[in-house]
């Protein structure tokens, strides 16, 4: 302190004692919402279950919606065939059940035994969904193949690793107590909180919450890299969305959790923190626009490139008219928007839909400029850019 140094404390929540003492200065730093790392939390159940035959079809809903989401995700990352995605096909689910005092409580090995024999049941049953380049209807007869459910307790206290080995089938881990402490659980989609807290002191929401958190990690790490594996190959614009949707499920998150005071609370602590699919949605396709300034290509269309005699100019058109703000652009875009398009695919609609390449006198002179059909149509009747080039009355633009 002589030397007119300074000491630097730092604490996420200043105590009373800083806020009211005169010897520090409480820097107040403003933390914007991280959505460009986070997963996100797609459907949350809270569930009325209080006798265990109630319980027991819990497991088995979540079973089916389990089912439900993979079949199709699976199918559609087989159609993708992008390696980084295939790392990430298996999906796993945590269930964390009730003690030995609960009396219309779930144990573990119970949990285990309704998943196996329901798994049975379902064995040969056709889920439907439909296939996202052709658009046809997809039959897909279960196998009995994606419901594995393992044990981790007191009495199974094997290791993790076949959970979190891409090439296991294990993909459902039942607990006790385990489910909460420093469980890392690879793709983690499902949690279902099957153990009442009817008992429990509203001080223990932390012990719900931390059950919870298993859910905030984002495999990708963050949507920079998922983003980056999605651009490895060119992607036809009509295709741009589900294969978009399909890397975003990577960290989408599905919580199920029986009502009570203790577990209502720690969810709403947990949803104020985890963004929705929609924010997602729009951050990614905000990352692939500004970022890695990326527009998917559209195939179906033409575009104004080529080396032929009558097409022998590079085609300048993006967002920006050269020549007025663009709202003619901008009207139409937020058109596409209402119409259901992604911010992605609206842009390169807008951009084909909206744009030109005006040239300054012919359309091979390499003055070519993105601007408006309105402003072209201003500029090309002005210098009569509707006759020949040759024609001595065709006027350069100025």
């Amino acid at each position: 302190m002589s030397y007119g140094g300074y000491f630097l404390l730092l604490n996420a929540t200043p105590t009373d004692s800083h806020l009211n003492s005169k010897s520090f200065n409480i820097l107040d730093i403003d933390v914007k919402p991280n959505l460009w790392k986070k997963p996100f939390l797609n459907e949350s159940h809270g569930l009325d279950a209080e006798m265990r035959t109630d319980k027991e079809r819990v497991v088995e809903n979540l079973c089916y919606d389990f089912l439900q989401k993979i079949i199709p995700y699976r199918y559609k990352v087989d159609l993708i065939d992008s390696e980084k995605l295939k790392k990430h096909k298996k999906k796993t689910v945590l269930i964390k059940c009730g003690t030995q005092n609960a009396y219309e409580g779930l144990l573990t090995w119970q949990v285990k035994d309704i998943i196996e024999k329901y798994n049975e049941k379902l064995t040969g049953t056709v889920f439907t969904f439909t296939d996202p380049r052709t658009k046809e209807v997809i039959k897909h007869t279960y196998e009995g193949d994606l419901l594995i459910p393992i044990i981790k307790d007191k009495d199974n206290p094997g290791q993790l690793k076949q959970i979190n080995s891409s090439l296991s089938d294990e993909n459902i881990l039942i607990v006790c107590e385990l489910g909460t402490y420093g469980v890392n659980i690879h793709n983690l989609s499902h949690i279902c909180l099957l153990r009442d807290s009817k008992n429990q002191n509203i001080g223990k929401v932390f012990i719900a919450e931390q059950l919870f958190g298993r859910m905030k990690r984002n495999l990708w790490n963050d949507w920079i890299y998922g983003i980056d594996a999605m651009l490895d190959s060119d992607i036809d614009l009509k295709n741009y969305e589900w294969i978009r949707d399909t890397f975003i499920d990577v960290a989408s998150k599905n919580l199920w959790y029986l009502k009570t005071d203790v577990n209502n609370a720690a969810f709403a602590n947990f949803s104020s923190e985890m963004p929705n699919r929609t924010e997602i949605v729009n951050t990614v396709d905000d990352l692939v626009d500004e970022l890695f300034k990326y527009s998917p290509e559209d195939k179906e269309m033409m575009v104004s490139t080529g080396d032929s005699e009558d097409r022998n100019y590079s085609n300048e058109r993006n967002e920006k008219c050269d020549l007025c703000d663009n709202l003619i652009f901008d009207i139409h875009y937020e058109k596409l928007i209402q119409r259901g398009r992604d911010k992605v695919t609206a842009k390169v609609y807008a951009i084909k839909d909206m744009m030109d390449n005006g040239h300054k006198h012919t359309r091979d002179d390499g003055t070519q400029r993105s601007i408006c059909k309105s402003c072209h149509a201003i500029e090309s009747r002005e210098n009569n850019h509707h006759l020949a080039s040759d024609n001595p009355e065709r006027k350069e633009v100025e």
